[in-house]
């Protein structure tokens, strides 16, 4: 049986499973879905010593809570935490496919995912290029509804986080980047959460764009000279959820691979399915979720040793 305490931002898909188990007969009891504020509702379930498993999707800061609250009985976890998820573009790729790509990713559910790109780094060789590239690629997007024709982007979850993205943007600028477009509110939809998607070049690693996660439309992109350095760099955080290349040099894909420190490295922006594992090193989790290896987290080991 399991309890499952819906997000206090979104609660309403969550609660929906609750109505679903119902229509098709799902046994009573076995899935409880319970909403309220967090620091009630989640510090109750999790410093019950009754749970034998908990897990989480969400910030690194909150695994931690749960983990200290939980210390009331030896628990199981399985946590998909927060990441700052680097991006190492070599200058053997498709400008044009590969600006697309970041342009799609960073402004789709306005940047808000987990595994979206944090840190962009790009050869210095097609480094103007692709700047270029991705501003052209940004022009086209408008905001407005998913019902909306075009490449829409919607708003941010709330005007906190809205109000975070532009502090990271005034961080950056005043740090030393360019703001080439975006990151400012517009009239038309100043009562709302939106803001227009940013792309901010010439970004460091000292920056709090590059320290934090985004989790926003924001698109930071800096130089690098070789791929020992972008890799150094791209490791250079706490966090470890997913990592990306674009590039078509076996070795170097090789390199790249075996030298990112994340659970899961993408290249040239393949992603994963349900069936494949979704895991975090470092900060970035404890566990797996997705894929039938998530499974063994919900078993206990039972060894038999017998004289027959």
């Amino acid at each position: 049986c399991c309890i499952i305490k819906p997000s206090s931002q979104t609660p309403l898909a969550t609660l929906y499973l609750g109505v679903i188990a119902e229509k098709i007969g799902f046994p009573a009891g076995v899935i409880n879905i319970i909403s309220g504020p967090a620091a009630e509702v989640g510090k109750t379930l999790n410093s019950s010593s009754i749970p034998k498993l908990i897990t989480l999707i969400g910030s690194s800061e909150t695994g931690l809570q749960i983990m200290r609250e939980g210390a009331t009985s030896v628990k199981k976890y399985s946590f998909e935490l927060g990441g700052n998820a680097p991006v190492i573009v070599m200058p053997d790729v498709d400008l044009d496919e590969v600006a697309a790509n970041i342009v799609a990713k960073k402004t789709g559910f306005a940047g808000q995912t987990c595994v979206n790109y944090n840190r962009i780094y790009v050869q210095e060789r097609i480094y103007p290029q692709l700047c270029e590239k991705v501003a052209e690629k940004l022009r086209a997007v408008k905001l407005g509804r998913w019902k909306d024709e075009g490449q829409v982007m919607g708003p941010l979850i709330n005007k906190k986080a809205r109000d975070r993205m532009l502090e990271l943007v005034d961080d950056a600028v005043k740090s030393g980047a360019k703001l080439v477009m975006g990151g400012e509110v517009p009239e038309e939809f100043a009562k709302g959460a939106y803001m227009t998607p940013a792309l901010l070049v010439d970004v460091t690693d000292d920056m709090r764009v590059s320290k934090e996660e985004i989790f926003g439309p924001i698109i930071p992109i800096q130089p690098f000279k070789t791929l020992d350095e972008a890799i150094e760099k791209a490791n250079n955080t706490i966090y470890g959820l997913s990592s990306y290349f674009f590039g078509h040099n076996a070795k170097e894909i090789a390199k790249a691979f075996e030298g990112m420190e994340a659970g899961e490295i993408f290249i040239n922006g393949s992603g994963g399915t349900e069936q494949t594992p979704h895991a975090g090193v470092k900060q970035s989790g404890v566990g797996c979720d997705k894929s039938p290896w998530s499974l063994e987290e919900y078993f206990d080991f039972k060894y038999c040793a017998m004289i027959p």
